[in-house]
């Protein structure tokens, strides 16, 4: 027998019942997969309907229970978030009572290696010689020794020359 779709397979067992129950067969017995009156044969392919009938119905609160389910998430993972910081808070960060509650408890960051603290202290002064990165020693020598000059000039537009805050033309040097 080839492969039968569920629905397909339904189909066919109502279409059994339902002929099992229209046509009134000469025949005391059916060979359906052994002898079977006819009352047997309605009462098992009404069985197996039972059990499709079930199956929908378990499926369709499945499909209730999961949209419940799913429109609960954005509560559920706020609570979950309040909750982490408030028990946090109140045991300690690296607290071992957090394991009991399912939360990891913060660890202190492992000692590098004599090996690792060279090569960091390397990558960090070629960061700051690329960047020009200065310490604050180095910012105070760099202190300017003159009153910076500040020019601002317009284009000519052609019109009347520009007026100060009083209404009178500036001078020009």
């Amino acid at each position: 027998m080839g492969k039968t779709n569920v629905s397909d397979l339904k189909q066919q067992l109502q279409g059994i019942l339902s002929g099992l129950g229209a046509v009134d067969t000469k025949r005391s017995t059916l060979e359906i997969g052994g002898p079977l009156t006819p009352a047997e044969a309605s009462a098992k392919a009404k069985s197996f309907l039972d059990l499709h009938h079930e199956v929908e119905v378990a499926k369709a609160a499945y499909q209730a229970k999961l949209q419940d389910r799913n429109a609960s998430l954005s509560d559920a993972k706020a609570f979950v978030a309040n909750a982490k910081t408030a028990l946090v808070s109140v045991l300690g960060a690296d607290s071992p009572d957090l394991v009991l509650f399912g939360l990891k408890p913060k660890k202190a960051p492992r000692s590098l290696t004599p090996e690792e603290r060279l090569a960091r202290a390397a990558k960090l002064r070629a960061t700051r010689k690329l960047r020009g990165t200065l310490g604050k020693r180095q910012k105070a020598g760099l202190v300017a020794t003159e009153d910076p000059k500040i020019e601002v000039s317009f284009p000519s537009t052609g019109g009347s020359p520009a007026t100060t805050g009083n209404g009178t033309v500036p001078a020009r040097a």
